[in-house]
């Protein structure tokens, strides 16, 4: 445990003096913390996160953000991993749940990182995305933090994945997991739907969460050579496109991408049929 904490200050402290590498390095640093988790009581990963994040902070004070922005979610991403291997649940949830959080930790650092440096980082992405339409900016925003927290977290989990392989650890996932997974884009595309009345952003970020869902219903699909199924899906996602560029007009602007929740949830009623057609031979 020690270690490993002292790797992520030792990543912290070159961070403050090379950014970019902190790029490279939200890849690898939830590793060592999904290593803590496997390996040590789970009482204990509270002090680990702690000795980590305030030795982290105290050897690089000029890269604060990386620590708000960068370390924090990778412990909590790492701690994810680690007790979904622990428990064996399918990886796929430990993705969803790890993103979902990054997103969640992100926005909630924004108004502590304009606090401490004085940046608003919200402006600084607007001007390096020369962003024109503020609505469309507002209303996207979630959305895009939740993809790149997946993009990231994916990236993440294919190395944890490769590395934990090697200690002779392995994710047992479910045999078929199209129910929950389908139950998961339905519910997502019901909340896109229920809150697009309420506050379109995070109606947004749902129909992100059904697609998420959806991609899995797909692959599932494809590995087990399910060429109907496939053909079926291919085609939702070729008459969603038709249909968002002939309707986006008549949607208030800014919103007209909760047209793209169609093909998720379509695609987890095919795969629903699918299902229980398997279950009724």
């Amino acid at each position: 445990m020690a270690m490993m904490a002292a790797i992520n200050v030792i990543f912290s402290l070159f961070t403050a003096f090379v950014p970019l590498l902190s790029v490279a390095l939200i890849i690898f640093i939830p590793l060592t913390s999904t290593l803590v988790e496997i390996y040590c009581k789970d009482r204990y990963f509270p002090i680990y996160a702690l000795a980590t994040l305030g030795l982290s902070i105290c050897v690089s004070l000029s890269a604060i953000d990386f620590t708000l922005f960068y370390l924090i979610p990778s412990i909590i991403t790492g701690y994810v991993f680690g007790f979904m291997a622990k428990k064996n649940f399918p990886s796929l949830w430990g993705i969803f749940i790890a993103a979902v959080l990054q997103t969640g930790i992100s926005f909630a650092f924004i108004p502590l990182i304009k606090v401490i440096t004085e940046r608003n980082l919200i402006d600084d992405l607007k001007i390096i995305l020369q962003v024109n339409d503020s609505v469309y900016f507002t209303n996207l925003l979630i959305l895009m933090f939740f993809v790149v927290g997946l993009i990231q977290t994916v990236l993440s989990f294919i190395v944890v994945n490769n590395e934990l392989k090697k200690f002779g650890i392995k994710n047992d996932e479910e045999k078929d997991w199209r129910l929950p997974v389908a139950l998961g884009t339905i519910l997502s595309s019901g909340l896109a739907v229920g809150l697009f009345f309420v506050y379109v952003p995070i109606s947004l970020l749902c129909v992100g969460f059904a697609w998420y869902f959806a991609v899995f219903s797909l692959v599932f699909e494809i590995k087990n050579s399910n060429k109907i199924a496939v053909i079926i899906m291919a085609s939702m996602l070729l008459v969603n496109l038709f249909v968002f560029a002939g309707l986006n007009q008549f949607i208030e602007k800014g919103s007209e991408f909760i047209l793209l929740g169609i093909a998720p949830l379509c695609i987890s009623l095919i795969s629903l049929g699918f299902y229980f057609l398997k279950k009724q031979k």
